[in-house]
């Protein structure tokens, strides 16, 4: 078994408490003590240099091009940048110029509001939140799941908590050490005092698949064309948030909730399996149906011959075009 370690990361929090005094809608909005703290701190920098310019760029820099943008820095006492961004990033931000903007006035807000203070007065608290997700974790074998499933794996896996956050985002493939993959999950133990085993497995399948599935997708679209019609025909009846989605995270985002949808059924069975499914149609991802159909196929290939899933992925692909 491969081990998960679970962290809560100076990094995160610091882009967190930023994106919260920012009036980020994609945070939190339930009501917690850790808020009510971080909003006493850092309430009176709501003017700061660093605020105005994330607010600035937050309409295209969202979702995952954040909380990503984090595995290219680290925290001792302040921030420091470790190594250049890929492209995607840069081009999330409209361009490097901005990028590194994006990253000084991080440094210069952690340092105007004594960020490290903030850090250090909240460490019971973050160990507590590492406690309870540890009894949680061990209930289950994350890593093997998806590595069962997939046919492949990585050196190490990382499931970072971040209180302020709201869902999910996976990444670390790529990211610095390309064995690495690592997940940014929304948790307060008070706040998600009501989280069952599958909500938390299932969330964790869908934001480490992310990480299998995205660059391989991406390396595929790369190579090959496919009709893009097809997804933009269906891209339509997706939620307000997911419009947006260019195709390769179009592919991805359905393949990744198939994926958890199969898992449910084979750890839970076919009702929740159905449930799972059920929630995904209700986010517009009414096509779901047929990408389960296709990764049957998948998973029929592999436990035959033992294919794994990058190698699979030409064909995967065909079948889903076919059936859409």
């Amino acid at each position: 078994m491969k081990s998960l370690q679970i962290s809560v990361d100076p990094r995160m929090e610091l882009l967190s408490v930023l994106q919260f005094v920012s009036g980020d809608h994609r945070l939190s909005t339930k009501e917690c003590a850790y808020k009510d703290e971080a909003q006493t701190w850092f309430g009176a920098y709501s003017e700061h240099p660093a605020v105005k310019f994330y607010q600035s760029i937050m309409g295209h820099f969202c979702y995952d091009a954040p909380i990503n943008s984090m595995h290219f820095m680290q925290f001792r006492k302040e921030l420091e940048l470790i190594s250049e961004p890929i492209p995607y990033f840069y081009d999330r931000s409209w361009g490097k110029d901005n990028w590194m903007q994006f990253y000084g006035g991080l440094k210069d807000f952690a340092r105007d509001s004594n960020f490290q203070g903030f850090w250090e007065t909240h460490q019971d608290y973050y160990k507590s939140i590492i406690e309870k997700l540890e009894k949680m974790l061990v209930l289950f074998d994350i890593p093997g799941e998806l590595e069962s499933y997939f046919g492949m794996g990585f050196d190490h896996y990382s499931f970072i908590s971040s209180p302020l956050q709201d869902g999910g985002y996976g990444g670390g493939q790529g990211y610095g050490n390309a064995r690495n993959v690592t997940c940014t999950i929304g948790y307060d133990p008070l706040k998600q005092s009501n989280w069952t085993e599958f909500g938390l497995r299932d969330f964790l399948w869908h934001e480490f698949g992310h990480g299998f599935v995205n660059p391989i997708i991406d390396s595929y679209l790369n190579e090959y064309e496919i009709d893009e019609d097809v997804f933009i025909r269906i891209a339509k009846d997706l939620k307000e948030d997911d419009r947006s989605l260019y195709e390769g995270a179009f592919l991805q985002e359905g393949v990744v909730r198939a994926m958890t949808h199969r898992l449910a059924v084979k750890y839970y069975g076919q009702k929740t399996g159905d449930e799972n499914r059920e929630k995904c149609e209700t986010f517009g991802y009414e096509y779901i149906h047929l990408l389960m159909e296709a990764l049957k196929t998948y998973e029929s290939a592999r436990d035959l011959t033992n294919i794994a899933f990058d190698a699979y992925l030409p064909t995967l692909i065909k079948d889903i075009v076919s059936r859409m």
